[in-house]
Parts: structure tokens; sequence; C-alpha cells
């Protein structure tokens, strides 16, 4: 919310209630009113969704994993460190003397690339923190050029 994090304490609960699989899993989250991530249990059938905010893959693998050991009946230990743990830690960090120093560190290793220039005109997106999909046109000869360059840098299109 206006660029900070803001830690929530309240509980997350899971509902329980029929519901309609292509609204629900194509929900997208008021990141300024909800917390990026539903779940719910109906009939023995767990759905969940999650805005790409909240996960990243090596978050997901770990989510999974718990899902499945809950599932099969095993205790998950208690956490040590939460992501509000971090996320305070963090703001600690910043907020220090070291804030500058890792500043002009990625500004100087960062400073021989090059931007990313899209090939469209930026009036075209709006920008808001609500939480969306923004589409663009490639024409197919520029689409193809860079499906040829993702294979040679060994990299992908994301």
């Amino acid at each position: 919310y206006d660029g900070f994090q803001i830690v929530d304490d309240t509980p997350f609960t899971v509902k329980q209630e029929k519901i309609d699989r292509n609204r629900y899993f194509s929900h997208v989250f008021n990141l300024q009113q909800e917390i990026p991530i539903k779940a719910n249990i109906y009939n023995g059938e767990f759905t969940c969704v999650i805005d790409h905010i909240a996960f990243d893959g090596w978050s997901t693998s770990i989510f999974l994993d718990e899902i499945e050991a809950f599932y099969r009946g095993k205790d998950l230990p208690e956490l040590s460190y939460q992501y509000k743990d971090f996320a305070k830690c963090q703001q600690n960090f910043l907020n220090g003397t070291q804030a500058k120093r890792q500043i002009d560190y990625w500004q100087h290793e960062l400073s021989c690339y090059q931007p990313l220039l899209l090939p469209v005109d930026q009036t075209q997106i709006e920008s808001n923190q609500l939480g969306d999909d923004v589409y663009i046109r490639l024409d197919d000869e520029l689409y193809h050029e860079l499906k040829v360059l993702v294979v040679n840098e060994g990299t992908t299109m994301h």
C-alpha cells in the first residue's frame, strides 16, 4: 500500500462452500483490499488461488509439500521464522546505513545493461496496484525473432 508492505495478523480463513470453478480460478485480486490468496474445501476437494505477487516457484513447492503432509495426517513443525519476521528485518536493514551501499552496488552492477524497450506505445498500458494482466500484441516477425533470441541465450520469454 503506497509502496509499503503491510503485515496483517488477521487469521487466514479457508472457506467451505460450493464454488463456480470458472469464476473462482479467474479471480483478480484487489491487492489494496484483500490478501493475495484464497482457499476453499468443499466435498473433500481443496481449491486455492494465489496471486503471482505472493508466491514464487520455490514457495509453491514448499506450499504443495505442506499440503501433501497435512493431507497425509503428518504434523508440520512450528515455523521459527515467518514472512513478517523477514519483512521487519528487511525494513530495518533498508532503513539503516546499508540501503545506500546496496543501491550503489546494484546501480554499478547493472550499469552495463540496456533498459528493456517494449515494442508498444507505453501510453496504452494503464498501471494500477489492484492486480491485473497486461497483454500486448507483437507482430509475427518480432515474435519469431524473440523466440530465436531466447533459444540462443538459453532463457525464456518470461
